[in-house]
């Protein structure tokens, strides 16, 4: 991923005359390299590599209609890094509370088996209710899950897989696949490419199907059949071993054939 946009704009120098600038250095933006081609810009133009930083709004706009963007905003200024921030908030956020999350444990498992009951009790008109509150139940082993794959449900990393992996077990996901993927999205949220969670298609690729295949897209994603397509993310990202590191594939591994049993064991 290329970290600096191409702009075809004038070369700008401190006083403003037309004079060839050096190239600032590049930092990392949210787009791809792409050649720009910028609102009333004289023929004799220079191209130059631009960070996204030095566009103007104009070409940032331009830069966010082309590739799908809503906004391109302004990168932070110069020696405001990530840790910074962490460093600003106050400590009390980022201790553990064990009573916690073992309390959201015992609230899921009781959450859960009233709920299964209520499906065992239900007559059939009031079924969709019950498996909506099942539903609803059975997200708190995901939220569980979660916590333990970004190491904030306890100080003791061993307890975090054996939890995480129990907890994802019910969803026929495999805990080990999905952390390492879920936190390269993290690391590259809203990155076009190597986001694991959002990968939209852009406007010159629908282009080029055909009416059926593009109608069919923006029908699914379009509505609520969208949440169907978790199911694909679901296949994808968890069971292809070649999209993982040779030093995460032993884990990944079994961690991906126990997902497969489970997925048969429930009757995939």
């Amino acid at each position: 991923m290329a970290l600096a946009s191409r702009v075809n704009t004038p070369a700008r120098s401190v006083a403003g005359a037309r004079t060839p600038a050096p190239v600032a250095p590049r930092r990392h933006s949210l787009v791809p390299c792409r050649r720009l081609q910028a609102p009333n810009v004289a023929t004799s133009a220079a191209a130059v590599d631009v960070p996204v930083a030095q566009l103007s709004d104009a070409e940032r706009a331009q830069l966010a209609e082309q590739w799908g963007y809503k906004t391109i905003g302004r990168e932070l200024p110069d020696g405001v890094s990530l840790t910074d921030i962490v460093k600003s908030m106050p400590q009390e956020v980022f201790q553990l509370n064990m009573a916690k999350a073992w309390s959201a444990v015992a609230i899921t498992l009781a959450s859960v088996s009233a709920s299964l009951y209520l499906i065992s009790i239900s007559p059939w008109y009031l079924l969709p209710f019950a498996w909506f509150i099942a539903g609803t139940a059975f997200t708190g082993f995901f939220v569980i899950g979660h916590d333990c794959g970004h190491r904030s449900f306890s100080e003791n990393k061993l307890l975090e897989d054996i939890v995480g992996t129990l907890a994802f077990m019910p969803l026929i996901y495999p805990f080990e696949p999905w952390r390492i993927k879920h936190n390269q999205h993290h690391a590259q949220t809203n990155k076009l490419v190597e986001d694991t969670a959002w990968h939209p298609v852009m406007r010159t690729e629908i282009e080029k199907w055909g009416p059926v295949q593009s109608t069919l897209y923006k029908t699914f994603l379009g509505s609520p059949l969208k949440l169907w397509a978790s199911v694909g993310h679901w296949w994808i990202w968890h069971f292809d071993l070649s999209k993982y590191t040779e030093k995460q594939r032993p884990r990944v591994s079994s961690r991906a054939r126990g997902g497969l049993v489970q997925y048969h064991s429930a009757g995939g």
